[in-house]
């Protein structure tokens, strides 16, 4: 047993007694754990070999033992002015990071839907409102679209009533409709994050779409 990293694993809040027993019956636990990775981390210095990549990896997986926070990071950009929504990831390295999918905003959930439908109809998306902040949609490409208000949508409206995927339109039959629903969550933080949801259609027209909505919202 080296002495030198027994003392480190000890000042890190270890019994040493329990520590040294864990140690000669080759018991695995959390200072087990630790004195391993910094005997490891030792001998990596040592030969110049990784040193300071293995000491990251090893602070990481400490913190990990010890720690269950994770800190969100914000790596999106920022739109200007009343749209301020922020896509988040997350990182791998030094500490566990927290998914969120959507857009973030802190602006008024009344902009912000403003400025959703505004995007909406650039699109040449239909909608039709089924919630205060929740709404149906439905966009083919290449075809334009006839701006649905929220207040004129009609439950009957044959745009919404066929499940299928091909419409007509003028005669001509469109197999590439795609049906998806636009929602407005408010989250723990105080913000409100939107989020678009595939009902029905192709799946890369729907990324193309998304890419598009974000284009519309100067998000990308």
């Amino acid at each position: 047993i080296d002495e030198d990293i027994l003392q480190e694993v000890v000042k890190r809040g270890f019994d040493r007694n329990s520590l040294v027993a864990s140690l000669c019956n080759r018991v695995q636990n959390e200072g087990t754990v630790a004195y391993y990775l910094l005997l490891d981390n030792r001998f990596r210095a040592s030969s110049g070999y990784m040193g300071a990549e293995f000491q990251e990896t090893m602070e990481y997986g400490y913190h990990q033992i010890n720690s269950s926070e994770a800190v969100a990071s914000p790596v999106g950009q920022h739109l200007p002015g009343i749209m301020d929504f922020q896509q988040v990831g997350a990182r791998q390295f030094p500490v566990e990071r927290k998914w969120a999918l959507g857009l973030q905003s802190r602006a008024h959930p009344r902009e912000i839907m403003t400025e959703v439908l505004k995007a909406l109809q650039g699109l040449n998306v239909r909608w039709k409102k089924i919630g205060p902040y929740n709404m149906k949609c439905q966009w083919v490409p290449g075809v334009p679209g006839h701006h649905e208000g929220m207040s004129n949508n009609s439950i009957h409206n044959p745009f919404f009533g066929d499940d299928s995927t091909i419409i007509e339109n003028g005669g001509v039959t469109i197999p590439y409709a795609v049906k998806f629903e636009v929602q407005l969550y408010k989250t723990r933080e105080e913000k409100y994050l939107l989020d678009l949801q595939r009902v029905q259609g192709p799946q890369f027209l729907f990324l193309d779409l998304c890419a598009a909505f974000l284009a519309q919202l100067r998000v990308l």
